[in-house]
């Protein structure tokens, strides 16, 4: 069985935490091939995330937002910041009470914060795990392309480094008697350039 995604819940309400953390937990997993829940941990303030996501390093996180500028948006900015976390997705969700809101807003702030996904209350566990699996695969997609353009790029290298090693090995198996100039050197290079 391949191995659980894991997912970081970082929020401090309750009602989104257990809701989350019990929707997550029993659902089949994309990553497992349909066994088992995704694996969760959970963090009620921005220190405990931050320490959770910097030694276990989840797939995803998803934040609670509750007020700007408060520890949802400093958490998202020391996530986003790190070395070691800059490139976890996150999953903004809106859990202000509904007279705090307005339209649009969590949307833009998500934008802001560079969050894969942004959500609103109230959020039914269909919604969350559909928005969650577009996100893994969203980001499994994106990885494959990054691990293709890697290998593209490291086999390019490998390539000019054999068309350089060629040209010196020529070079060095010139006779003593007739030392090779910087001109000629250069001429040799591109000669062994051109019949590739």
């Amino acid at each position: 069985m391949a191995k659980k995604s894991r997912i970081l819940i970082a929020t401090s309400d309750p009602d989104l935490l257990s809701m989350a953390r019990r929707a997550l937990e029993s659902a089949p997993n994309v990553d497992s091939d349909g066994h088992g829940g995704f694996e969760v941990t959970t963090a009620d303030c921005r220190e405990k995330a931050l320490a959770r996501a910097r030694t276990e390093l989840p797939n995803l996180v998803i934040i609670g937002y509750l007020e700007p500028r408060g520890e949802s948006f400093t958490l998202h900015e020391q996530l986003n910041g790190h070395f070691r976390t800059r490139d976890i997705p996150l999953l903004v969700i809106d859990v202000r009470p509904q007279e705090h809101r307005q339209k649009g807003w969590i949307r833009a702030e998500g934008l802001r914060m560079q969050a894969e996904g942004y959500m609103s209350r109230p959020v039914e566990t269909t919604e969350l795990l559909q928005e969650v699996r577009r996100i893994m695969e969203t980001t499994a997609h994106r990885q494959a392309r990054l691990e293709e353009t890697l290998a593209a790029v490291q086999h390019r290298m490998l390539r000019e480094m054999e068309h350089w090693k060629e040209g010196m090995l020529e070079l060095l198996e010139r006779p003593r008697e007739n030392p090779v100039s910087a001109v000629s050197a250069v001429e040799v290079m591109e000669e062994a350039g051109s019949r590739r």
